[in-house]
């Protein structure tokens, strides 16, 4: 029950990572 949580919030810090880490690149 808290491990689905605990995976909702590390894919959403992923999303963001790779986000930024597009971002950075294609700049």
């Amino acid at each position: 029950m808290w491990g689905k949580s605990l995976r909702r919030v590390l894919e959403k810090l992923r999303g963001l990572l790779l986000q930024r880490f597009w971002f950075w690149v294609c700049r």
